[in-house]
C-alpha cells in the first residue's frame, strides 16, 4: 500500500510566481497499516506532526527559478523510486497568468524538481462542476509544460471514487475521495495565492 502525504504549512506563488513556498509533512499511515477497514472503504488518518516544519519563500520576477529555488530549499525526503502527484489549481477555463490558476511555469520548475529526485511523477486536476479537468489543464498552459516533459496528465474526475470514513464526523461520516490518491506516495498541492469568490479571503 502506498502512503500519501499532506503539505502543510505551505504559502503559494502570487500570479507572477513571485512567492512560492511549502512545508514539509512526512508520509502518514493508510488505514491498512493501523487498521483493518470495511471492505471497499478507508479511514482518514491524522497526519503525524512533521519534527521541524520548513517554509522556503523565494521572491523575484522568474517563477520558475522562484518555483524552483523553494523547493531545493526545503529539508525534503527521498523521492527516488517514488510516485508523486503534482496538484496544481487549474479548475477554471482561463488563460495562463491572469492570477487564477497556479502558473504553468511554477508546474514546470515542480515537474523537474521531482523527476530530477527519481521520482515516477504525475500531473492531475479534479475541477468545480461545469468544466473538464484536461480542459483547464490545456487553457492555462500547465498541459503544454507537462507534455513537454513527456508526464502524463490525469482527469481525477474520471477515476473511480473511493468511500472514506471521516472518523467522528458530525455532519458527514464519510467522503468520495479519487481512488488514485492511494496509488501515489506523496500528493503535491501547487496552489495559487488569490481572492476566493465565495470566501473573499
Amino acid at each position: 500500500m502506498s502512503r500519501p502525504c499532506i503539505n502543510d504549512g505551505k504559502r503559494p506563488h502570487d500570479s507572477a510566481g513571485n512567492l512560492y513556498g511549502m512545508a514539509a509533512m512526512p508520509p502518514f499511515p493508510t488505514a491498512s497499516e493501523t487498521a483493518t477497514p470495511t471492505p471497499g472503504t478507508t479511514r482518514i488518518m491524522t497526519p503525524q506532526p512533521a519534527p521541524e516544519p520548513f517554509v522556503a519563500v523565494r521572491h523575484g520576477a522568474d517563477a520558475y527559478a522562484n518555483a524552483r529555488a523553494a523547493l531545493e530549499a526545503l529539508a525534503l525526503p527521498d523521492f527516488h523510486g517514488t510516485r508523486v502527484l503534482l496538484k496544481p489549481n487549474a479548475g477554471r477555463l482561463v488563460p495562463p497568468r491572469k492570477g487564477i490558476t497556479t502558473h504553468p511555469s511554477v508546474v514546470a520548475a515542480a515537474c523537474d524538481f521531482f523527476v530530477k529526485a527519481g521520482a515516477d511523477v504525475s500531473v492531475g486536476e479534479s475541477t468545480i462542476i461545469g468544466v473538464k479537468p484536461l480542459e483547464c489543464l490545456e487553457s492555462t498552459g500547465i498541459a503544454a509544460v507537462v507534455r513537454e516533459r513527456g508526464l502524463p496528465l490525469i482527469d481525477l474526475d474520471k477515476l473511480p471514487a473511493r468511500r472514506t470514513t471521516v472518523p467522528g464526523g458530525t455532519v458527514l461520516n464519510h467522503l468520495m475521495v479519487c481512488g488514485a490518491m492511494a496509488e501515489f506516495d506523496y500528493v503535491v498541492s501547487i496552489p495559487v495565492m488569490k481572492t476566493h469568490m465565495h470566501c473573499v479571503v
